[in-house]
């Protein structure tokens, strides 16, 4: 509402596309991280050869991307970025984002994390030095679900259920992972 080029970038292509649907792409770019990498390279004609991996090495070429952004279109940068689904990203992911700023010292950086809902093992460092801000209330679950998984939530921060009682659950056991 601001006026302000904002990026919202994150890990899942179904969070994306739901959250596009909603928000004016004049001022919001919303994206996956490896698909904006790879928009940014064709845009700015750069290749990276044959050889390379695209996904080990995303966070490099972001980082020669946002390099030639600066010099050559900053009015392409972001004055704010919006990073959902961040437990999901690897640390080398961090590491160009604030590059994607225009003001890197003062830009707006919202990050947004659910340790509980991490789909892959690594522990990433979010480059935040502020207090994370909790939020309490689970506004997507019935009761009974939120009832039956708060024994395997990871967190010592208690959180309420705003949701309908919802039908019972239904744990079915698997043999393997």
């Amino acid at each position: 509402n601001e006026g302000l080029q904002v990026l919202f970038i994150a890990f899942n292509r179904n969070i994306v596309d739901w959250v596009s649907s909603s928000l004016d792409p004049d001022y919001v770019t919303v994206t996956t991280y490896h698909s904006y990498v790879g928009t940014l390279l064709n845009q700015l004609k750069i290749h990276p050869g044959l050889g390379v991996d695209f996904y080990k090495q995303a966070a490099e070429l972001l980082m020669q991307a946002a390099e030639r952004l600066r010099i050559d279109n900053p009015d392409r940068l972001f004055d704010a970025i919006i990073v959902d689904e961040a437990q999901d990203f690897d640390d080398e992911m961090w590491i160009p984002i604030p590059d994607l700023l225009k003001d890197q010292d003062n830009g707006i950086l919202y990050v947004f994390f659910d340790d509980n809902q991490r789909l892959y093992t690594q522990i990433s460092n979010v480059p935040i030095d502020a207090a994370p801000f909790r939020l309490t209330a689970n506004c997507r679950n019935t009761q009974r679900i939120h009832t039956t998984l708060m024994p395997y939530a990871v967190t010592d921060t208690e959180t309420t259920c705003n949701g309908p009682d919802g039908r019972d659950v239904e744990v079915i056991a698997t043999s393997d992972e």
